[in-house]
């Protein structure tokens, strides 16, 4: 029996790296994802990461300033795995 792995997904500019590898999820389209959302993000919460092309499991972390930011090995998937 295989366990059905059911994650959030979350726009993500992958534009926007930052220089820590990072990615910052503060783009218009992050931002109405995460409003979007049913329930709150919870730090360190695995989600699904898109930009409609490329998908990537990543975990995410709300900073001081309160934005969140995408964490993962970046290893890209094209098309759609949903």
């Amino acid at each position: 029996m295989t366990k059905e792995i059911s994650m959030r997904t979350i726009y993500a500019d992958f534009n926007d790296f930052a220089k820590d590898g990072t990615l910052p999820l503060t783009c218009s389209g992050s931002i109405k994802s995460i409003i979007s959302l049913d329930t709150p993000l919870t730090d360190g919460e695995e989600v699904i990461l898109t930009d409609g092309d490329l998908i990537v499991i990543a975990q995410v972390f709300r900073l001081t300033n309160g934005t969140w930011e995408g964490r993962s090995n970046w290893k890209f998937t094209e098309g759609s795995m949903l």
